[in-house]
């Protein structure tokens, strides 16, 4: 015995599950004003020890030990870092370019350049840098 109704649920169950796994969270951000250095005079940090850290869209995203860092400018919230040798994103509904926003040696947050705004991190976590020799 066929029942139309049983397929019909399964149907619709299908249907909002595609739709709730497809719905990724954007990514919270607040305008700041940004101060930025002067590039000729920023040495090169490197990161000693890989991180994780969540960006408050709820994506995890590595910050690679060895992975070498400038200081470009400050915000309110820290100062801002731009990754050297690569480039360096987080993720929400969109992809964002990044920067990494460190306090008192501690990863707070994201620079969103393109967007002009700061993106809090799920919490902040440690971060140990050591300046390059040039």
């Amino acid at each position: 015995m066929h029942c139309p109704d049983y397929s019909l649920r399964n149907s619709v169950a299908t249907l909002a599950l595609s739709v709730l796994t497809a719905c990724a969270t954007e990514v919270v951000r607040e305008p700041v004003t940004f101060s930025a250095q002067a590039p000729s005079t920023q040495p090169d940090y490197v990161v000693e020890a890989a991180i994780a850290v969540s960006s408050n869209s709820g994506y995890e995203r590595r910050v690679p030990a060895g992975s070498r860092w400038r200081l470009v400018g400050t915000i309110p919230q820290g100062d801002v870092y731009r990754r050297v040798d690569d480039v360096f994103s987080i993720e929400g509904a969109h992809m964002h370019e990044a920067f990494l926003v460190v306090a008192q040696g501690q990863l707070v947050g994201f620079y969103l350049p393109v967007e002009k705004s700061y993106s809090p991190a799920r919490s902040a976590v440690p971060i140990a840098v050591q300046r390059r020799q040039q």
